[in-house]
């Protein structure tokens, strides 16, 4: 019988049926909406962990950058991507060989983290921590657990093992020898009216909720974790201390 882990990322994408095709314009499209444009040099080392078919490298290739790779499980998506070197495999022991340590200025980890057992993402951001050089960052995107409807992301992919608040992965962050420069939440909705209209009703459902969850936690806001956010989506950037 084979692990459920072989059994759904050798074909990841597949299992959604038209839900995860492969579309490189809609992609760019919401990068170019939601994505930060790193603060590099164009030739800074920078790897994109669970890069998927790559569309975040194309779009990070498209702005100049030039020292890229990707790391991913499925060979089924890394099939897609062209042009960047990529390696196959189980993304924390890869990163965690000895020919990465300091290596990398930027790694960029999108919705990989929420398919991660509690100690694998402990293992998880050791490996990373020593693949960055001092000084380096750790970009890591995934769903927000205490946003609204986290519930439908927490159990939508079979695949998913963990949820973060703002407050858990900065403590994390912190735990594993990482400075925490900001954990956010966000929501993005496209630059149409249809988007607009999204925004305004996200923000009018939202602001109530988020007072509510003051309410029950009480507390201050924090100028770098967005402990309140009920955003359905987070964003936390960590760094490697300098030695």
């Amino acid at each position: 019988m084979p692990a459920f882990r072989d059994l759904l990322y050798s074909s990841y994408s597949a299992s959604f049926g038209a839900a995860k095709a492969y579309d490189l314009a809609l992609a760019l499209r919401m990068f170019d909406r939601s994505a930060r444009v790193p603060k590099l040099p164009l030739d800074a080392p920078i790897a994109d962990l669970g890069c998927g078919k790559g569309e975040w490298l194309v779009w990070l290739q498209r702005r100049g950058f030039t020292a890229l790779r990707g790391f991913d499980l499925s060979a089924g998506e890394l099939d897609h991507v062209r042009d960047v070197p990529v390696e196959c495999g189980e993304v924390t022991a890869t990163l965690a060989a000895e020919r990465w340590r300091g290596s990398f200025a930027l790694l960029h980890a999108k919705d990989i983290v929420e398919h991660l057992t509690k100690q694998e993402m402990i293992d998880f951001l050791l490996a990373c921590r020593q693949a960055l050089q001092p000084g380096g960052q750790l970009w890591i995107s995934t769903f927000n657990a205490q946003g609204i409807f986290s519930t439908a992301t927490r159990y939508g992919d079979f695949t998913h093992e963990s949820g973060f608040t703002p407050a858990s992965m900065a403590q994390v962050l912190r735990a594993c020898g990482f400075e925490v420069e900001s954990v956010e939440g966000y929501h993005v909705c496209p630059a149409t009216l249809g988007g607009t209209i999204r925004r305004f009703l996200w923000k009018v459902v939202a602001w109530p909720a988020s007072i509510i969850l003051r309410a029950r936690h009480g507390g201050a806001r924090d100028r770098q974790i967005d402990v309140f956010s009920v955003d359905p989506d987070l964003f936390a950037v960590a760094s490697r201390p300098r030695d």
